[in-house]
């Protein structure tokens, strides 16, 4: 399923009365970088009035899916009531998932925020994750070692990269624990991978758990 659109009723800021406009409703990130950055930008569902040319933001729900990190974000209007939206729009999400389950792959449970603000920190957070990732990626192969790609959700949980390094034919928490200290050592500024390597020394069973 790709993003999808509504049309809702605005109201002009200005007082020039309601209008009909075009929004975003469900937005795959993971097949549109472009609209991934309108969110970043702060002009998700911006609308312009047709007659004074104001701008001002529309009152709409959003469902926000990238299936490829495990992320799923029910973006919520600032104002409306927590227990009533969340439970009407989490259902429509479910709906969404059943039906998409083989394509989508989304193991966690949607996060429900409200307003573009708090989706935007999630967006940026998992860019942060996978940049440190990239480079987790680009070290091993300059030092001879395996990356080992681990559950992107549970990974995210526990504030850890989405891939981890071990030694080669190796992915044990002897084998992760050596690799990410030849890592760190060259790369010093990788946080979710210093977290990583004290967690798992701390509980060796962690790793488990995100493989």
């Amino acid at each position: 399923m790709p993003s999808m659109k509504g049309t809702v009723i605005a109201s002009c800021p200005a007082g020039c009365g309601d209008f009909e406009t075009v929004v975003w409703t469900l937005i795959r990130a993971d097949e549109d970088q472009d609209l991934k950055d309108t969110v970043l930008g702060g002009e998700l569902n911006l609308a312009q009035c047709p007659v004074c040319s104001q701008l001002c933001y529309c009152k709409t729900s959003v469902i926000y899916l990238d299936p490829p990190h495990d992320v799923a974000v029910i973006v919520l209007p600032e104002g409306t009531e927590q227990e009533t939206m969340s439970d009407k729009i989490k259902s429509e999400y479910e709906t969404i998932k059943g039906g998409l389950a083989r394509e989508l792959k989304i193991e966690t449970e949607p996060v429900i925020v409200f307003g573009t603000e708090p989706l935007r920190d999630i967006i940026q957070a998992e860019q942060f994750t996978g940049d440190e990732s990239e480079i987790i990626g680009y070290a091993v192969r300059e030092m001879d070692l395996e990356a080992v790609a681990v559950k992107p959700g549970r990974a995210r949980a526990k504030g850890w990269p989405y891939v981890v390094p071990c030694e080669k034919g190796s992915v044990s928490v002897k084998g992760v624990l050596s690799a990410a200290e030849k890592v760190l050592a060259q790369y010093h500024s990788l946080s979710r991978l210093e977290k990583m390597s004290r967690d798992l020394a701390a509980r060796p069973e962690l790793l488990k758990e995100v493989l």
